[in-house]
């Protein structure tokens, strides 16, 4: 079962490049309208890690016109890594989500924590 969740979620948040300026990253993914309640915690965690990784300022989800809008600092990080690291985000919210299910809103803390953890290890192995 937990392969059809990481696939699904994989899918779900598939996504393009809607606008690339300096400093400004507009990623566009047309299921995120189509994501329910109880699956818009794994947006919630990945937008967290995401905000975690030095460059990045704000991050702004649009849930309804699917877009999600992240401002950072083009001195500190590229465009490019900044999509490695969501591909980095989702293959460790992938890989974890029996601990992400198992986890109740007192751990989230720990959870978000642990889920760094693993993403830095990541991105190290891949030079970012």
């Amino acid at each position: 079962m937990a392969g059809i969740k990481s696939l699904f979620l994989k899918k779900l948040l598939n996504f393009s490049i809607s606008e690339d300026s300096d400093g400004f990253l507009k990623l566009h993914a047309k299921s995120l309208a189509k994501l329910e309640d109880d699956n818009e915690v794994y947006a919630d965690k990945i937008i967290s890690l995401l905000q975690l990784i030095k460059g990045i300022q704000t991050i702004n989800l649009d849930k309804k016109n699917c877009f999600i809008d992240i401002k950072y600092d083009s001195n500190v990080i590229s465009v490019q890594n900044i999509i490695k690291y969501i591909d980095v985000i989702i293959d460790v919210i992938s890989d974890n989500l029996s601990l992400i299910s198992n986890s109740n809103t007192a751990e989230v803390d720990t959870l978000l924590g642990t889920l760094n953890d693993d993403l830095q290890q990541r991105a190290k192995k891949i030079g970012i």
